[in-house]
């Protein structure tokens, strides 16, 4: 009875895990290289909604990753997979907020940073400060010499549109 009701979990964690793959190619595009992922990305993982325990490393190459353990103290791989973690900051006024960032982390489970278009052609941009390091940007943002507007809710970049202020942004999503 105890191995039948291990295997029924396994399978239940299976299918659960496997219901939520995205078909979508994801492009990275790194200091003018376009690179495609073979492998299909997976769902958002969500850190806010499950207790998850979570610490950053440097790897041995200068790459960052997240390795996360769920409740049974198993890892979890971020192999393709968005994942969003919340953060707390201080208001203008004093009080606590909970701010939640998105990072994407490759099918080696390496944090991504830079452009990244996904196989719908929505252009996202991971940070590359140091400070804010793979965070998806939001909003309008300075990249280069040039101005992009991300939108507020998923990080699109806006292109050849009117931004939610009245700006005009090219087809590279550039204002003009």
């Amino acid at each position: 009875m105890k191995k039948f009701l291990e295997f029924f979990i396994v399978c239940i964690v299976f299918i659960y895990t496997f219901s939520f793959y995205s078909f979508a190619d994801l492009v990275e595009i790194k200091n003018g290289v376009k690179t495609t992922y073979a492998d299909k990305p997976r769902a958002l993982l969500d850190t806010l909604k499950k207790p998850y325990d979570f610490k950053w490393a440097l790897d041995k190459k200068g790459d960052w990753r997240l390795y996360i353990r769920n409740m049974t103290g198993r890892l979890v791989s971020t192999s393709n997979m968005w994942v969003n973690i919340a953060r707390k900051v201080t208001g203008e006024n004093g009080s606590e907020l909970q701010v939640v960032d998105y990072y994407y982390f490759d099918y080696h489970e390496k944090m991504v940073t830079g452009w990244l278009i996904d196989k719908d052609g929505n252009t996202f941009y991971l940070n590359t400060d140091e400070n804010e390091l793979g965070r998806m940007v939001r909003g309008w943002q300075k990249i280069g010499n040039d101005y992009y507007y991300f939108n507020q809710q998923n990080g699109i970049l806006l292109k050849n549109a009117i931004t939610i202020d009245g700006f005009y942004v090219d087809e590279e999503g550039k204002w003009k």
